[in-house]
């Protein structure tokens, strides 16, 4: 018996909420990469805008292919956000939680590891501190969500059936907002 997308024994994930999980992270990706191209491609046209304010013409026709370009990139990511529609907003949330919550408990590996190199950890703390990271991974690779319900109210979806990317629970998705929000690298610090 399957709850949450997990089997009953919480050691693997089903062949559906795999394929959901996937979905998800395509489509957050895509938008992604869309909105940094764009912010790239518009950059670019403006350099070359005030670099050759004499040719016109060029400038004009380039314009309108710019302008193309921006129109197709807006259909796919409506298309995206589509395929996200069709995936219930606290699926998305559990994803991206545990997403996020993964890419955290590397950089903390990589942080401790980086520690024990440079001696402010003995390789004895490191060790211990590198089996709890690593304990804290099997847990997000099996943890059923729905079994104890990690998540606060104040993370949970909007109550007016808004998509949490629309909603700016997933601000590093939100194409508004034009600084984007990254959590820093303890070991860049």
């Amino acid at each position: 018996r399957e709850r949450g997308g997990r089997s009953d024994d919480g050691t693997c994930c089903t062949y559906q909420f795999q394929k959901q999980r996937v979905t998800v992270l395509r489509a957050v990706a895509f938008i992604e990469a869309h909105r940094l191209a764009k912010k790239k491609l518009v950059s670019y046209v403006d350099s070359l805008a005030t670099a050759s304010l004499e040719d016109n013409v060029t400038s004009v026709g380039f314009g309108n292919a710019v302008e193309t370009v921006l129109n197709e990139s807006a259909l796919q990511v409506m298309e995206a956000r589509k395929v996200l529609d069709l995936i219930p907003c606290r699926k998305i949330e559990t994803i991206m939680s545990n997403y996020v919550c993964t890419i955290l408990l590397h950089r903390l590996a990589n942080f401790v590891e980086k520690n024990a190199a440079d001696g402010i950890l003995t390789k004895k703390e490191a060790r211990v501190y590198l089996d709890r990271i690593d304990q804290s991974l099997q847990l997000a690779r099996t943890h059923d969500s729905s079994q104890d319900n990690i998540l606060s109210s104040a993370a949970a979806a909007p109550k007016t059936g808004q998509s949490p990317l629309d909603a700016g629970t997933l601000s590093f998705v939100d194409e508004d907002s034009r600084s984007a929000e990254s959590v820093s690298d303890p070991a860049e610090e």
